[in-house]
């Protein structure tokens, strides 16, 4: 956290409408598996202002690195703080509330990569992350009880080895539809692994929540066979958001390329998604692959994406949105009516907020973005939405 802190301000960015013209914005890049809908590739550098009358507010200011936003079941917001390996817990206007810390991890053995709540969660009282543990350098991931502002009996689930200097972790996972949990894992920098079906690295698994298993109907299970059996979908490089559709359940997933590549899927059981065979220079990897359904000519680096349930912001319910490490620029997707591919994407300036981590839509209808802490800017947490500028808003973080 930086030593000076700024004096919280209220970002108001004025109302200009929506451009139409956006075919100047994008670039056709590949075809689409089966339908020959062209995928199109939009280039950074040049962000709209938002549309008129969407405000970008501060919810929580002087947050250190919030990795992943979820409002749980029970109306507040979880947080992860990446380097204090603990989940802070907001009340839905934004006042503390508990600062879980995680049972048997501390900030030197490791930093917060992806964190869930069991879907039933209070009542099954299960708070799942997954972190990088320092000595030995590996991916974990676990899942702990927490009941009566109490957090104990921490059960690993998921243990990989990660090589030094290495930062293709993947690192997040969504419970699906049908109860089982989805995991999204990088090749770890060994490229060839994505491809093997007898390791987890650069694939989605889909395990039991409460064993950490592979289940029986996943498509390459085997048994006793040398296959990997929790292996959901392969051919991934450093996937990190994922977010199911819940208009159709489909898992969607963004996947961080070499110099290029940078790109959004839909993930589909036993799909082949050609890492690495598309190569440095993100060529179609030919047939038998899944193709992304929207890439990027110039890296973002995608981070968290969501899709907006609320109708607050009315002309957005049912887009997908995911933020950019690279340039905290908010990205909003446009599906087909099928809800099977991506037709239109434009970038937003936030101005002086923006959207490095994750972005997720709130119980209140609004939707909510995070920056992390750095030597010019305090993390913070920010809420986008149409309500009048004399909402409260801001609560001091811990």
């Amino acid at each position: 956290m930086n030593a000076c802190r700024r004096p919280f301000r209220l970002f108001l960015l004025p109302g200009l409408a929506l451009v139409l013209g956006l075919a100047g914005l994008f670039l056709a890049d590949r075809a689409a598996a089966g339908g020959g809908v062209a995928a199109l590739g939009l280039r950074p550098g040049s962000p709209d202002p938002l549309p008129a009358g969407v405000r970008v507010e501060t919810f929580i200011s002087q947050v250190e690195m919030p990795i992943t936003l979820i409002w749980g079941p029970d109306g507040r917001l979880y947080f992860s703080e990446r380097r204090q390996m603990a989940v802070l817990v907001r009340n839905p206007d934004g006042s503390f509330h508990a600062r879980i810390d995680v049972p048997g991890v501390t900030s030197q053995d490791g930093q917060m990569l992806g964190m869930a709540l069991h879907p039933r969660f209070p009542d099954e009282p299960w708070i799942y992350i997954q972190y990088t543990q320092n000595n030995p350098l590996r991916n974990r991931l676990l899942r702990f009880r927490y009941e009566n502002g109490v957090s104990s009996e921490p059960h690993l689930l998921l243990e990989t080895t990660l090589p030094a200097n290495c930062i293709n972790h993947g690192g997040k996972f969504v419970f699906g539809p049908d109860g089982a949990l989805y995991i999204g894992l990088g090749d770890h920098c060994a490229s060839a692994l994505a491809q093997n079906l007898t390791v987890p690295q650069g694939k989605v698994l889909r395990v039991d929540p409460m064993t950490g298993a592979g289940l029986p109907d996943n498509p390459f299970a085997d048994g006793d066979g040398p296959n990997d059996d929790r292996i959901w979908a392969l051919g991934l490089r450093n996937p990190f958001g994922m977010t199911y559709d819940p208009a159709t359940g489909e898992l969607w997933l963004s996947d961080n390329g070499p110099a290029c590549g940078d790109e959004i899927n839909r993930i589909v059981r036993g799909g082949n998604y050609g890492w690495p065979l598309s190569g440095s220079e993100c060529e179609d990897p030919g047939p038998g692959y899944v193709p992304p359904l929207w890439s990027w000519a110039t890296p973002i680096v995608p981070t968290g994406i969501a899709f907006y349930r609320g109708n607050t912001l009315p002309n957005w319910h049912g887009d997908l949105f995911l933020c950019s490490w690279r340039n905290g620029q908010l990205y909003r997707l446009r599906l087909d009516a099928a809800r099977t591919g991506i037709v239109a994407a434009v970038a937003y300036d936030l101005g002086p907020a923006g959207c490095t981590f994750d972005v997720v839509s709130g119980p209140d209808g609004n939707l909510y973005t995070n920056t992390h802490d750095t030597d010019t800017r305090d993390g913070a947490i920010y809420r986008l939405s149409s309500l009048p500028s004399w909402w409260p808003l801001v609560r001091r973080g811990p």
